[in-house]
């Protein structure tokens, strides 16, 4: 049977309770990093769901605007009192307006005309 000296005893305790506490130190701190990671994320998605929001209501707000603004055109409330869908598209494609035409999409829609 070998003999294990009390320094070697000592020693060898001194290091397995370095090493557990070295390991449990370092779980916990995995686990608070963990969590702190998770609270960041879902705090820069919710900003980043409410800056797309915003930008959101601004394009729909511009949008109805350049509506306004082109309901107000002479020609093209001319174009829009003949209720005709063929004229109209051969108009617009003729004058080569596609923004026009994007935004005569959303006029149509919100318009009591």
């Amino acid at each position: 049977m070998v003999r294990v000296r009390l320094q070697t005893k000592f020693l060898l305790s001194m290091v397995l309770i370095t090493a557990g506490l070295t390991s449990l130190s370092l779980l916990l701190v995995r686990q608070s990093v963990r969590s702190e990671v998770r609270q960041e994320i879902f705090s820069d998605l919710q900003n980043s769901v409410s800056t797309f929001q915003s930008f959101q209501r601004e394009k729909v707000v511009t949008l109805s605007h350049s509506a306004d603004l082109l309901a107000d055109l002479p020609n093209l409330r001319a174009l829009m009192t003949t209720h005709d869908e063929a004229t109209i598209q051969m108009a617009l494609h003729r004058s080569g307006n596609w923004p026009a035409a994007i935004c005569l999409c959303w006029l149509t829609a919100v318009a009591p005309w």
